[in-house]
């Protein structure tokens, strides 16, 4: 039996083969790598490497009913909530940033005011990276629609 630990591993190198699944499937799912916690993730690593990033607020992926197929799809995904945290993601996400070939970022975060703080985090360690990554922000309303910055 294969341990979490090498599934885990074997999902980061591509070693399990994501097919594409119909919206409503049991089992559909666009996690491309693990863990998904800002916290968690590391600061380099090579699955990062010119991959499409995609950094969203929790509550987003609870709000937007297609935030697998049209968010995370072909994407790395980072997710975690500002305003819960004690302290900034700022020195983690300027790491990964610096420390890594990234093709683009998307923000997605909440319409709620709460939410810009997670928005602004990420456009300040883009800043202080000094890359000029290209940059999307998506916004998620309170009854589920999401809309382009």
């Amino acid at each position: 039996m294969i341990s979490l630990m090498e599934k885990v591993n074997a999902l980061n190198n591509g070693k399990i083969e994501k097919k594409s699944k119909k919206l409503g499937d049991k089992d559909y799912s666009e996690i491309k790598q693990w863990p998904l916690q800002i916290d968690l993730v590391p600061e380099k690593a090579p699955f990062y490497h010119l991959q499409d990033f995609l950094i969203a607020s929790d509550c987003t992926a609870f709000a937007y009913g297609n935030f697998h197929r049209d968010l995370m799809k072909n994407h790395i995904t980072l997710i975690g909530c500002q305003k819960l945290k004690s302290e900034s993601y700022f020195p983690k996400l300027t790491k990964i940033f610096i420390e890594n070939d990234i093709k683009s970022i998307t923000i997605v975060r909440m319409e709620n005011p709460c939410c810009g703080n997670m928005e602004n985090v990420v456009l300040q360690a883009l800043k202080e990276s000094g890359k000029n990554i290209p940059l999307k922000i998506k916004i998620v309303t309170i009854d589920g629609k999401l809309l382009d910055k």
